[in-house]
């Protein structure tokens, strides 16, 4: 469970990662069918 502080709101959710630089985020009330997925990617902070 994940909490959304703008609304007050507890979502279900779950992460996997798709390779080594990219995750997957799935997040949904009730059933999987109802939400959203977002794919974050790592940051190559190599200066």
């Amino acid at each position: 469970m994940s909490l959304d502080p703008k609304n007050g709101k507890e979502y279900k959710c779950t992460i996997s990662l798709k390779d080594a630089n990219t995750m997957k985020l799935r997040g949904y009330i009730g059933f999987s069918v109802f939400g959203r997925t977002d794919y974050w990617y790592r940051v190559n902070d190599k200066k």
